[in-house]
């Protein structure tokens, strides 16, 4: 399913929004893009409350989004408050990952909530909540070899195997981290070159880690587990089978999602292409092919 039908989906199918707000189509009242009339014969009685919403993908650097998700909902004197519907909205996407067919995995970290009020002099005004997620989304890359990011998720993969990775296993349309199964994201945030010899160039990354876990309590766990775990072992072997020297350092961002809480530095080497038929980088040390004899 696409973004927004998978939006609509989660919300329609919690008992929440199917017992207070409104019917239209024998389905909670959950609109993308435009909302019906009220005249329009697919409501079964009134039309409030209701929810709609907007996808709008105009990228924000500054709060590291890839845009922006705006659910208006609408109630009116009798039914249930625009505030209560807002817990719920808000609720149900909490640590949730949803990934579309075709599309990137994402995330949607609520940024800000207004009331609003329409036909405030009419005997039924309008109260409404507009609010506001920002989308964050963990794109899925193409290794190369070596690669520092595949080659840290593979040590956390033999490390320990509960631990979910976005945008690399198939986590369904759906997920939620559960307690002893947090989701983790790593990218590349800089990579440079640190020196060079004549075989090799040898690369410093600057990585991050996003963790998510099923509570703050155990956001907290997992965090230092990772970066324990980095900081001990210090050394993973990559596809090409060269080896890579790790450090970890905790970062204690707010906005986990968008910047990470692991800030992992990776130093590798890469042969230069003029040398890769000589030989391989195997852990520290150039290992030049034996010559073939006929």
């Amino acid at each position: 399913m696409s973004p927004d039908e998978l939006i609509k989906e989660r919300i329609i199918k919690q008992p929440f929004f199917m017992d207070n707000l409104a019917v239209y189509d024998d389905k909670p009242a959950v609109f993308y893009s435009q909302v019906p009339d009220s005249q329009d014969p697919g409501w079964a009685g009134s039309k409030y409350p209701y929810i709609g919403f907007l996808i709008d993908k105009q990228p924000d650097y500054e709060k590291k989004s890839a845009g922006t998700v705006l659910f208006s909902v609408r109630s009116t004197e009798g039914c249930l408050s625009p505030r209560h519907i807002e817990i719920a909205v808000k609720e149900v996407f909490l640590d949730l990952f949803i990934s579309p067919e075709g599309s990137d995995p994402f995330h949607l970290v609520w940024r800000i909530s207004e009331p609003v009020i329409k036909n405030k002099t009419d005997e039924n005004p309008i109260y409404g909540m507009d609010i506001t997620f920002d989308i964050i989304e963990f794109p899925k890359s193409r290794p190369v070899e070596p690669d520092p990011v595949m080659a840290l998720y593979q040590a956390v993969r033999n490390w320990n195997e509960n631990i979910k990775k976005i945008s690399v296993d198939d986590l369904g349309e759906y997920y939620k981290p559960l307690e002893d199964e947090p989701v983790i994201y790593i990218n590349a945030e800089k990579m440079s070159r640190k020196s060079e010899t004549g075989f090799v160039s040898w690369i410093t990354a600057e990585l991050k880690i996003h963790v998510c876990a099923s509570s703050a309590e155990e956001n907290i766990y997992w965090i230092r587990r990772l970066h324990d775990f980095i900081c001990v072992e210090s050394e993973f072997i990559m596809s090409d089978d060269s080896a890579m020297r790790v450090s970890a350092e905790l970062e204690n961002e707010t906005d986990y999602l968008k910047t990470g809480q692991l800030k992992v530095t990776a130093d590798f080497g890469i042969l230069k292409p003029q040398n890769r038929n000589a030989g391989r980088l195997e852990n520290w040390k150039i290992k030049v092919q034996s010559a073939k004899t006929t």
